[in-house]
C-alpha cells in the first residue's frame, strides 16, 4: 500500500518515506515507455517487483495477446498495459489484488480497483484456449 503525506510518500512495505520530488537515480527495469505513466519511483520499484513475480514479456520469445477480449479492456487501456510491461493472458492471470490496485493508482482515467477476480478468471480461460 502507497501512503502519502504531503510531499512524501511511503511504502508500507518497508515504511521508507521518500520525498517525490527528489531526482533519484534510475536503477529500474527497463519496463516499456512506462516513464509517461509513472511519476514515481516507489511506482517504478513496484512495478518492476510485479513484473518480475507475473512475468516479464520478451517480444524475441513470446507474442503479445489480445488483451481487448478481457472485458473493460478497450484499446486505450490495452495501450497503457502495454506501457507497462503487461501484454499477455498469462501474465494478467498471475495479477494479485493489490497489483490492480497499483495499476489503478498509476492508470489515470480507469477504475481498475475491484477488477482482480474478473481480469484473472477471463486471462486464465482465454490463456487456456491459445
Amino acid at each position: 500500500m502507497i501512503q502519502l503525506y504531503g510531499n512524501l510518500v511511503s511504502n508500507a512495505e518497508d515504511n521508507k518515506w521518500v520525498d517525490r520530488d527528489d531526482p533519484a537515480d534510475s536503477h529500474h527495469e527497463a519496463t516499456v515507455n512506462a516513464d509517461g505513466l509513472i511519476k514515481l519511483d516507489i511506482y517504478r520499484d513496484r512495478i518492476d517487483e510485479m513484473l518480475h513475480r507475473i512475468g516479464v514479456y520478451d517480444p524475441a520469445t513470446q507474442k503479445a495477446d489480445d488483451l481487448q477480449k478481457i472485458k473493460v479492456i478497450g484499446p486505450l487501456l490495452e495501450q497503457r498495459l502495454h506501457q507497462l510491461g503487461i501484454y499477455t493472458f498469462e501474465q494478467m492471470s498471475h495479477l494479485t489484488e493489490e497489483d490492480v490496485e497499483l495499476l489503478d493508482l498509476i492508470i489515470e482515467d480507469f477504475t481498475l480497483k475491484g477488477r482482480h477476480a474478473e481480469w484473472t478468471t477471463q486471462a486464465n480461460q482465454l490463456k487456456n484456449k491459445n
